[in-house]
């Protein structure tokens, strides 16, 4: 069944590795993932877009969600010893999740504020 008061806004990018080259253009699998969706998005006669913010693929990241039971931003708040240190017997307690919490933080912020002007002037 089709839900004729649903609307598509547009279509995010996840789960890809985060690689630009020197130009900053999007590189390999994105670049073409993101030509194959914006050609469905037209052939479907929709204005919907592809998001220009993309969700990295980091595993580390969400296992450190499921396994704290936080939220990617919470993840960045964190303070306590690096794994490394936990491991070489440096540092006790509980290690704080990847660096890279931050930076996926990041994307999602920006998704978010590419989604959200776009639903208000509907």
């Amino acid at each position: 069944m089709i839900n004729e008061q649903l609307e598509l806004l547009g279509v995010a990018m996840f789960g890809f590795q985060y690689r630009v080259n020197r130009k900053g253009d999007e590189v390999g699998q994105r670049r073409e993932v993101r030509r194959e969706l914006e050609e469905d998005l037209r052939a479907a006669g929709t204005d919907a877009l592809v998001f220009n913010s993309v969700i990295r693929y980091m595993p580390s990241v969400a296992k450190a969600c499921r396994d704290r039971g936080q939220l990617v931003h919470e993840l960045e708040q964190v303070e306590g010893p690096k794994w490394w240190e936990v491991r070489a017997g440096t540092a006790k307690g509980r290690p704080v999740p990847s660096s890279e919490a931050g930076k996926v933080a990041q994307e999602y912020e920006d998704l978010a504020a590419l989604i959200a002007p776009r639903r208000c002037r509907r």
